[in-house]
């Protein structure tokens, strides 16, 4: 038997992104001398502390079958969606032998079982026992000896062919079967359908400007206002299998499910990353994986092509949504958030939380107020406008305080595309990293 352990450093709160793309198979259950699989999460260390370092463990009859997947495009095809960022540090691949079995139960010395050949076959009795004992000894690392977590709750497709997946707001939503109608009440998912060839049923009625790609604003329209929600009517209508909300509409999503029986799933664009997962998520949902691979890994390689062209400069930067008498921050856990710190910048507002103080959170913004804003200290302010665009720059370099901060002083006040930077995130990924380095490293070519 070979076993084959893959050491990967995640970065903090990316370790359900990795649980979601390790949940598909690309057929390797199929492949010849396959035995089992196994990702472990790291929930317990000596000194109490969790660590952030995963492992995958995979079991195979030989060495040379496990050279064989690893050749093989199936392989390459299973590793081509991944985003590199999501990582603290390479992947460490190493392969190893058993050797010593003490099987439960039997107080006698351990057996060399490398010493019965090469660590024997999936078909002899001792290397099943062996098999067992390193699944166990690498639970045990991981979880303290303790079962974490539940291979249902993290389950989203079946053999039966139904769909089973946490939203973005923690709810369990179930499919019967791959989403054919989808309503989406967000520009971002109309943007992801669309790229996957799924184009939903209705979008939502908001200025043709805001849908992407030009052929999605042909599509049906519905209104959703924050103060009302979703009609209702015009949904039932367009007779959906799956509704897509935003969170923000988070309120509305159990009327709109129970009046009709229809599920609802809130989601939203949490960072870079999260770009890819979404894709893949979507992928699953209406059955078209190939179609989102091929998305994620035309995505990675843009993607990073962008940030390895930035140089080293790192300026400190304050991304704000609204106007400069009304404003919020974009934290580190936000979309515009990840892209500056993907660029070399320093996103001063990355430790607030959503109720304004430093700390946790997942919400993207945070309150911040003008004194705390300026304490920042920003080199380069970013703002994301809710409002006429062209008088922002104008207020902040007359008002008393904002003339003071550094970008102000240096005019590196940048008022940014709100479709492209916070509404709809998406595919077009590149494209905004590609303003957004231009405005952080002007130096650069």
């Amino acid at each position: 038997m070979f076993v084959v352990i893959n050491r990967l450093t995640v970065k903090e709160g990316q370790g359900e992104e990795l649980v979601a793309r390790f949940m598909r198979s690309y057929g390797l259950e199929e492949t010849p001398g396959f035995i089992c699989f196994r990702v472990l999460e790291p929930t317990w260390t000596p000194d109490e502390r969790s660590g952030e370092e995963w492992l995958s463990m995979t079991c195979w009859e030989s060495r040379e079958e496990s050279e064989a997947w690893r050749d093989s495009d199936a392989f390459k095809k299973a590793h081509a969606g991944w985003i590199t960022s999501s990582f603290a540090g390479r992947p460490e691949v190493t392969g190893y032998t058993p050797r010593v079995e003490r099987p439960a139960g039997n107080a006698s010395t351990g057996r060399d079982v490398r010493s019965e050949g090469k660590g024997g076959t999936s078909t002899h009795p001792g290397v099943m026992k062996m098999l067992l004992l390193i699944i166990m000894m690498l639970e045990m690392f991981a979880s303290g000896g303790c079962d974490q977590s539940s291979a249902t709750d993290r389950e989203t497709q079946r053999p039966d062919g139904s769909i089973r997946l946490t939203d973005d707001a923690g709810r369990k939503i179930a499919l019967d079967e791959p989403a054919e109608r989808i309503v989406a009440g967000a520009s971002f998912a109309v943007e992801l359908l669309m790229a996957l060839d799924h184009p939903p049923v209705l979008r939502p009625d908001v200025p043709e400007r805001n849908i992407h790609p030009e052929a999605a604003r042909s599509i049906p329209t519905f209104p959703i206002q924050h103060g009302t929600g979703p009609d209702t009517e015009a949904i039932a209508a367009a007779r959906p299998d799956l509704v897509i909300l935003h969170v923000n509409f988070a309120p509305f999503a159990e009327n709109i499910s129970r009046t009709l029986g229809v599920p609802v799933a809130l989601l939203e664009v949490r960072s870079l990353d999260d770009v890819a997962v979404k894709l893949e998520l979507l992928g699953r949902i209406t059955e078209s994986q190939e179609q989102a691979a091929q998305q994620m890994a035309t995505l990675q390689e843009s993607v990073q092509r962008v940030v390895g062209e930035h140089p080293e400069a790192q300026p400190r930067t304050l991304a704000l949504f609204g106007t400069p008498e009304a404003f919020y921050a974009f934290r580190g856990r936000s979309y515009l958030g990840s892209m500056v710190k993907a660029l070399g910048g320093v996103n001063v507002a990355a430790d607030l939380a959503p109720d304004g103080e430093t700390g946790g959170g997942t919400r993207s913004l945070a309150p911040i107020n003008l004194e705390r804003a300026i304490a920042r200290n920003a080199e380069v302010i970013l703002i994301v406008p809710h409002g006429p665009r062209d008088a922002v720059k104008t207020h902040m370099s007359q008002h008393p305080a904002w003339s003071q901060m550094p970008a102000v002083k240096s005019r590196r006040v940048h008022v940014l595309d709100e479709v492209l930077f916070s509404s709809s995130p998406g595919p077009r990924a590149p494209e905004a990293l590609e303003r957004l380095r231009d405005l952080l490293h002007p130096e650069s070519p």
